[in-house]
Order: C-alpha cells, then structure tokens, then sequence
C-alpha cells in the first residue's frame, strides 16, 4: 500500500509512451493463482523501457487492454475500443467515457482492433481510475499521429472531468429529512 500522488498536470499536456507485449495471460493457465503477475511483470517491462505503461497484444494482433488501463484509439475518425467481454477488465471509466461519447455524438465502436491499427491511429489514450484519460503519443518508440495528445482526447477529458465534478456535486449537496433539518 502506498499513499495516492496527484498525478502531474504534464500527463494530460504531453501525454506519455507506450510499449506493447504480448498477452500471454491466459496462455499460463495451469498456474492456480489469482494474482495479477503479468500484469505487474508488464508494467516493469513498461518501467525500464522508460514508458508508462504497456498494451497488451493476442497472438492474432488484437490489441486487449494495458496491464492497468483500457485502451482507446482514434482510427479512421471512429473512437474504438475493445468489446467488454472476457478478455479485458472493463473499467469505470472506461464505462463513462463511453457515455460520454455518445453524448457527444462521437462515432464510437467497441470492436476488436488489431496493433497495425493501433499504430494508425490518429489519437489513442489509456483510462483508469487514478489517471482519467492519458493521452499516448508514442508507441514503441514510435509517435502517434504528430507526437501530440489530440482534439478527441482532450475533448473527452474534459467531458469526464465535468461529469466526475457533478457526480462529486450530488453526493456533497446536504440531505434533508422530512422534519425540514439538515
């Protein structure tokens, strides 16, 4: 257990780098454990790649999810991700971004992907609880599109952030009971 750091405002800004690795979490299934090994040996590949955190790659090319985020890409102008089903935890905030996309009328699939695609993108961000929508502006060394967080994930972080400021807002508003006390 550790104490919680606020992120640095330089993860939204700049947006941080990514390493793929295959998803050989379900290939060690003669191992009786529920931890989340892999998923701990990924993000130290991650570490001493010097990038924050790494994506998950099947044997056919399917990008999954990253070893503590879901992943997101801009391809072709539609906001894709893959399908909530046994292959991936399908985070909170994953759930909410997908609302709030639809709320904004973004194209939007949950689709499989493959990482050919994912090195395509024009934008592509990781989500979670603690670090919201990261922007990812290389992979494998690679940029993203220019190298720059980009117009959807920027738009998208913004639309969490005041849907998390209102969802703060209803549980701070005081109760009242019927008495008419506070």
């Amino acid at each position: 257990v550790t104490h919680f750091h606020q992120p640095d405002p330089s993860l939204w800004e700049d947006g941080i780098s990514v390493i793929t690795t295959p998803d050989g979490r379900w290939d060690k299934c003669h191992v009786k454990s529920i931890s989340l090994l892999a998923n701990i040996l990924a993000k130290h590949l991650a570490r001493e790649a010097g990038a924050g955190e790494a994506i998950f790659i099947r044997d056919n090319g399917v990008v999954t999810e990253a070893a503590s985020s879901n992943v997101f890409a801009v391809i072709d102008g539609t906001l894709m991700t893959h399908p909530a089903n046994n292959r991936i935890l399908a985070g909170i905030t994953r759930r909410y971004v997908l609302e709030i996309a639809r709320t904004q009328n973004l194209p939007l699939r949950e689709d499989f992907f493959t990482i050919d695609d994912l090195r395509r993108a024009q934008e592509v961000f990781l989500t979670n609880s603690i670090q919201e929508l990261v922007p990812v502006v290389r992979i494998d060394g690679q940029p993203v599109a220019d190298g720059r967080p980009g117009p959807v994930t920027r738009r998208l972080l913004t639309g969490y952030r005041h849907r998390l400021a209102e969802e703060l807002n209803k549980q701070a508003e005081p109760v009242v009971s019927s008495g008419g006390e506070k």
